[in-house]
């Protein structure tokens, strides 16, 4: 773990980040051009000889305020984690009551590939967060067997709800 400051056009969404879709940095963005980013995001380098070298695991709205506004630079700690590391950590930090939401969909989404990725069961999962399993079961409800193909499927749903 190295802490570096770069360029926020070097840092890309990692395809690992827990939020997909519905982003918003707007009331960010104000106080990111005030203060600049304060709280450094967490990244991993993806390729290093890339025009975008970084990808963002925790604190993807940082960095995007950081370039709507055009900071030159901004903090960052650089850490090496693997797929199922970097997914855990995203889903983790947004666990918070104090972050901007995450969507049902992005969020059962997530929960389904860290599953995937590291083997886990629902226990081992809610456990790693350091969530109840009633609320896990609640976070997955977009993914059961019976939802498929309906608009509550996390796969085709469009609602935040």
């Amino acid at each position: 773990m190295r802490v570096e400051q770069v360029d926020p056009y070097d840092i890309n969404v990692d395809e690992m980040n827990e939020r997909r879709e519905n982003v918003n940095t707007s009331e960010l963005e104000a106080s990111v051009a005030e203060q600049g980013v304060i709280e450094p995001p967490i990244v991993r380098v993806r390729d290093e000889d890339a025009a975008v070298p970084y990808s963002v695991i925790v604190g993807q709205r940082r960095t995007l305020a950081a370039q709507a506004v055009g900071l030159e630079s901004i903090p960052v700690v650089v850490r090496d984690l693997d797929d199922g590391d970097a997914l855990l950590s995203s889903i983790t930090e947004n666990v918070d009551a104090f972050r901007e939401s995450v969507s049902k969909k992005d969020r059962a989404l997530a929960i389904e590939r860290l599953k995937e990725i590291n083997g886990w069961t629902d226990e081992r999962v809610a456990k790693s967060i350091g969530i109840s399993k009633t609320t896990l079961s609640k976070w997955l409800e977009y993914t059961h067997p019976d939802w498929k193909g309906t608009v509550v499927d996390a796969e085709v749903s469009e609602s935040e709800d």
